[in-house]
């Protein structure tokens, strides 16, 4: 008797774009496609793209924006308040420091605490003048030199510690130094990967938490994938309504194994600002 397997096809119906969209996303790392031409990607981590930028700029965007924005909500669970609201004043009078404030994650984190959550202080640090200056066009109301003393640098300045420090670097060397810098029951977020073991037992005197930001994680184990979509949607409004711009620091004018190179060497350097970007031209 012949066997007759029965195969059934789940078709998601995408009811947010139509072709022809302009779109940007920064898609899922458990894909091959960084340096491709064309990819596919789940349209649940898909967002249409601010109008009012390049598809280069719109494309330096997503992933830094996503990283910075679940590190602000989810992680540190600060809430983006309405105008004249409690949480405005409340937010007002909180503190944030954001290690490597001109790399690409930091100039949106800057951004996003200072004119989306409102937070009250938004502190940085940076190594090299240059940088510093970045760092206050994005909007930090204060710039710490890295090389020089920070505890030192914050107390000048009148700050007593920091409820809310977002790391852009690795925290192997500076754990010590940011829970210092903390005030009891902060909380402090690192998004690169440790390469050393981390002692965590100084958090304890200070209630301090401790998390992780990847935003890789939720495309990866497929999980509230549609939070990429309602990010990136809010974030474009932003964009298009100027209470955010640009934070491109360098643009290749072209797609070639040169500039792929020239632009993994400057990232690597230590010495990039902002996002870098290719400007590749669509018909």
């Amino acid at each position: 008797m012949p066997l007759f397997v029965l195969l059934s096809l789940w078709i998601r119906v995408v009811t947010s774009f139509k072709a022809g969209d302009e779109v940007f996303f920064a898609g899922s790392i458990g894909r091959h496609g960084c340096h491709a031409e064309y990819v596919a990607v789940d349209h649940r981590l898909v967002g249409l793209k601010p109008k009012s930028v390049s598809h280069s700029v719109a494309s330096s965007m997503p992933l830094t924006v996503l990283t910075a924005w679940e590190a602000l909500e989810e992680k540190f669970h600060i809430p983006i308040p309405a105008a004249g609201s409690k949480e405005e004043a409340d937010n007002a009078k909180k503190t944030i420091l954001i290690i490597a404030g001109a790399g690409g994650v930091g100039s949106i984190a800057i951004q996003l605490a200072k004119n989306v959550f409102k937070v009250g202080k938004v502190v940085t640090t940076a190594g090299r003048p240059e940088s510093a200056t970045w760092c206050r066009n994005m909007g930090a109301d204060l710039v710490l030199d890295r090389t020089k003393d920070w505890k030192a640098q914050v107390t000048d300045a009148g700050i007593n510690g920091f409820d809310f420090i977002l790391s852009c670097t690795e925290v192997d060397d500076l754990l010590d130094q940011l829970i210092a810098l903390s005030h009891p029951w902060a909380h402090i977020c690192g998004i690169v990967v440790n390469q050393k073991p981390l002692n965590i037992a100084a958090l304890f005197r200070k209630c301090l938490t401790f998390s992780w930001e990847f935003m890789g994680s939720r495309p990866v184990h497929q999980y509230q994938l549609e939070r990429h979509h309602e990010i990136l949607t809010q974030f474009a409004k932003l964009v298009d309504d100027s209470t955010i711009k640009s934070w491109v620091g360098h643009t290749y004018d072209s797609v070639t194994l040169e500039n792929m190179r020239a632009a993994h060497i400057l990232q690597q350097s230590g010495t990039a600002i902002g996002k870098i970007v290719f400007d590749a031209k669509f018909e």
